[in-house]
């Protein structure tokens, strides 16, 4: 790594605290976690209670928890929500940093968000790009939650979230530089910008095939753009920014391998969701793209693959089905923090 990759800011996935992508989080290296900051996201009162059971377990590093609904709104019961998880973490070694639309800490009033992040040695607000007109209103939103939130700006971590990423055009993107340079200097802690490209559904790819992975790309062109402002970068992962828990109930008619490259992420889909699919899928990444995939510990994910043709693995040990989750997860972040961040 070079000096500048270390001083970076931390890589911020953003994570819906499901179960296959709780193992992603478990699974991850010690090199690799050390540089990851996820974004928890606790979306109703279920993931909240198996936030408050299994988070100690898996997760000792700091972590960002926004508890707003789907809706990206924090409600006064998820504010609630949010108080009592603070409660109980605080007594933990968990450094857990409470999440913030700018916009709900207004409405909220400085007694409720006092009553949450007094025990919080840092907050983050997270500001939806897509609610503005124009970069001088979300300055001004921005400034006018500052005060309430009772934490100087060094010790407050700005998310600019695009949500689906965009297609900029040079002026679009001058606008959004620019503010990223006028949120600098409010002398945020770190700014990271994220959105997400992976699609709502793979329909589109019948056996193989490739995604663009347009976030990375974006970010990188901000980047230049903002060579002083250190810019942190986040994303979606291999999940669609408005992917609901509805999808979930709804997920995996097929094995689907979803390999993160350097602009795209390959996918390879089975017929079904049977492990032998899993199994034959995995022999196309290893064998047709052979040159792609990045062998056996590399990253748990890359271990699952080797593992599902290794004839000395028992077959109960050869994970599939929602396992492609983890699987894909655990690729995705150590290759992103490995290679290219």
């Amino acid at each position: 790594m070079t000096a500048k990759e270390i001083e970076r800011p931390p890589y911020i996935p953003i994570i819906k605290w499901q179960q296959y992508e709780r193992s992603a989080l478990a699974a991850l290296t010690p090199f690799v976690a050390d540089r990851v900051l996820p974004c928890l996201e606790i979306r109703d009162s279920k993931q909240h209670a198996a936030l408050l059971k299994h988070l100690a377990g898996i997760w000792s590093r700091p972590a960002l928890v926004d508890y707003a609904d789907p809706s990206g709104v924090l409600t006064k019961p998820r504010a609630d929500e949010l108080k009592a998880f603070i409660r109980q973490l605080a007594v933990e070694t968990n450094d857990v940093i409470p999440v913030f639309n700018p916009v709900d800490v207004v409405r909220l009033g400085a007694t409720t968000i006092a009553a949450i992040v007094r025990q919080c040695s840092k907050v983050s607000l997270r500001i939806r790009w897509k609610h503005y007109d124009s970069g001088a209103d979300a300055i001004a939103t921005l400034k006018s939650a500052l005060p309430l939130l009772g934490k100087e700006p060094n010790k407050i971590i700005l998310l600019i979230d695009l949500d689906v990423t965009p297609s900029f055009g040079d002026g679009e993107l001058n606008t959004l530089a620019k503010f990223v340079i006028d949120c600098t200097a409010l002398k945020f802690s770190t700014v990271t910008l994220l959105s997400g490209a992976f699609p709502e559904d793979l329909q589109s790819i019948k056996s193989s095939g490739t995604v663009p992975r347009s976030d990375w790309l974006l970010w990188k062109r901000v980047e230049l753009l903002v060579p002083k402002a250190n810019l942190g970068y986040g994303d979606y992962g291999i999940l669609h920014p408005r992917w609901s828990e509805a999808q979930l109930i709804r997920r995996g008619g097929r094995a689907t391998i979803k390999y993160a490259l350097a602009a795209v992420w390959r996918i390879i889909r089975g017929a079904n969701k049977t492990k032998s699919e899993s199994i034959a899928i995995s022999k196309i990444m290893t064998t047709i793209y052979a040159k792609e995939y990045r062998k056996k510990g590399y990253s748990h994910g890359d271990t699952m693959i080797a593992d599902r043709l290794d004839p000395l693995v028992p077959l109960s040990k050869k994970k599939s089905g929602n396992a492609h989750i983890t699987e894909a997860w655990t690729i995705h972040i150590t290759y992103l923090v490995t290679a290219q961040y």
